[in-house]
């Protein structure tokens, strides 16, 4: 048999399919490396897009009829508490499509903040993006207790905001409530004399009275259902009880809103709601009293006649007369 050695095409042969093994070896490697690289990359890309923070898109409460510099209604809702809520539901999120437990621990978060009066839904519009449909609660007063002020909602619920007692000016304040705050936020100021003062004052909010309106003491609210309110100048109206309340005896909350609109208008008064003076009430069906009074005056009217009296005008009282101040 001939050696290899002294077959020159043998050899030729022989090298040939050695040259051809090579380099299909190197193919073979070089394309499970290029496949091992992109394989590197996709799972490095899936990896990236999993570590992209959730979009949440919210229903954001907005001012009625406003519009801002991009068309769109304005939210009242200030951005720095909107960016605290939304990386508060952003911390709860998952990518994990079917993780149904993420979004219930981003719900409850969100209720428990106080704003959220009711969670419409809340769902995943893709792996990235949550979306939030909810109704809002709005603030609309602050009520004192002790060293602070806290924020409440229409209802009385609490609010997650207070600010140091008298540092806030542009809101109205409760005074004096029978109760503290309560424990957890969006629960309801307890004792009813928060929610009779709230009634009072969305009643008034839309009337010419409200600007002189400064508070609501309702110290006397849960013993007597009677409200006082406070005006700018620091004087005291006694209301009485609530709107929404009326007690037998008193006059109805119209009767009560057209007299302090009468001396709203009356130059006599300085169109003060107060008549300038201390302290009035109202809860009297035969006129306005002053703190203390000996015989009804009427301070549009001479006659001391109770709601339908005549119409002559008489001098106003000054600040040291104890006397009736009845508009009629």
């Amino acid at each position: 048999m001939p050696s290899v050695k002294s077959n020159p095409r043998r050899r030729e042969k022989i090298a040939t399919i050695l040259t051809a093994v090579i380099l299909i070896g190197v193919v073979g490697s070089l394309v499970g490396w290029r496949g091992y690289l992109a394989g590197r990359a996709s799972s490095m890309h899936e990896r990236a897009l999993d570590d992209r923070p959730i979009a949440v898109t919210v229903n954001w409460p907005v001012i009625p009829g406003s519009q801002g510099p991009d068309g769109l209604p304005v939210p009242w809702m200030s951005e720095g508490i909107r960016r605290q809520l939304v990386d508060m539901i952003q911390a709860e999120l998952t990518s994990d499509p079917m993780d149904k437990a993420s979004l219930q621990r981003a719900a409850d978060r969100l209720i428990s903040t106080g704003w959220v009066s009711k969670l419409r839904g809340i769902k995943r519009e893709n792996d990235h993006v949550v979306s939030i449909n909810a109704e809002w609660r709005a603030p609309v007063a602050l009520v004192r207790h002790k060293d602070r002020d806290y924020l409440v909602a229409a209802g009385g619920e609490l609010l997650p905001i207070s600010y140091p007692a008298g540092s806030v000016s542009t809101s109205r304040v409760i005074l004096n409530p029978f109760a503290g705050p309560p424990e957890a936020y969006g629960e309801q100021w307890t004792g009813g004399d928060v929610q009779a003062a709230l009634s009072l004052l969305t009643f008034l909010a839309p009337t010419e009275v409200y600007p002189q309106v400064v508070a609501f003491d309702v110290a006397d609210y849960v013993k007597r259902k009677r409200l006082v309110i406070v005006t700018d100048q620091n004087n005291r109206i006694i209301w009485g009880s609530a709107p929404s309340a009326w007690k037998p005896g008193e006059p109805t909350a119209q009767w009560k809103l057209n007299e302090l609109l009468k001396l709203r208008h009356d130059p006599k008064f300085n169109r003060r709601i107060d008549a300038g003076l201390a302290k009035i009430d109202l809860t009297v069906p035969v006129g306005v009293f002053t703190e203390s009074t000996e015989a009804p005056v009427d301070p549009l009217n001479e006659s001391t006649a109770g709601p339908s009296g005549s119409s002559k005008s008489p001098k106003p009282p000054t600040n040291g007369q104890r006397n009736q101040a009845r508009g009629h």
